[in-house]
């Protein structure tokens, strides 16, 4: 999707696998990120303009679909059909989710997974649910290098839940990288924006699980 600068291959994937699908959205045209599930599911704009204040929502650049809940992590509903994956990539927002699946098409990786929390204003709970199906599994999160540090409390939460659900948890680092236009990297989604040489050359600093 070019607006988020990920490959055909990682959108097929997640069309494929029922995790996105585009449409109009509050009048707007958008990609829509969901559960197979459906019990969270996320609109954002293609042109990647906020959507406009409507009643009691402010401003904001990802809409929740009624119902959603922001501790079921998108993708993890794939894990009760294919128990075999070897490992999940647990990330933060929509991006982050079409990013990873850029790297797993990139890399030709089988038995690893992405799955994203819908933003960090759950209170870093997973729900127990979700925990059951990630649960024994390597686990890499990848916590946005915000300026607030709140990505990383985050992170650290969800690490918590999952160690305790027996999972074997760690971490990325976006530390030292940088996109092709000479900003720093501060989530998945913008090692997307590296040069294809330093992209290709992610996977030897542990991108992937």
């Amino acid at each position: 999707m070019k607006s988020r600068s990920v490959s055909f291959g990682a959108v097929d994937l997640a069309v494929r696998h029922g995790s996105l699908g585009f449409g109009s959205v509050c009048g707007a045209a958008c990609w829509v990120l969901g559960d197979a599930s459906r019990r969270a599911v996320e609109a954002r704009r293609l042109d990647r303009s906020p959507f406009p204040a409507l009643g009691k929502l402010g401003e904001r650049k990802a809409h929740s679909l009624k119902g959603s809940d922001k501790s079921w992590p998108v993708g993890v509903e794939l894990l009760r059909a294919l128990p075999t994956m070897r490992a999940v990539m647990l990330v933060e927002g929509g991006p982050d989710f079409l990013a990873a699946l850029h790297f797993i098409y990139k890399h030709e990786v089988g038995d690893v997974w992405p799955c994203a929390m819908l933003g960090r204003t759950t209170g870093g709970k997973i729900h127990p649910e979700a925990l059951e199906l990630l649960a024994g599994r390597k686990v890499r999160i990848y916590a946005h290098a915000d300026e607030d540090g709140g990505g990383v409390v985050a992170a650290g939460r969800w690490a918590a839940q999952l160690m305790a659900a027996g999972c074997s948890v760690d971490g990325f680092s976006f530390a030292g990288l940088v996109r092709a236009d000479g900003l720093p990297v501060k989530d998945l989604n913008d090692c997307c924006l590296m040069t294809e040489a330093d992209q290709l050359a992610l996977n030897e600093r542990g991108l992937l699980p």
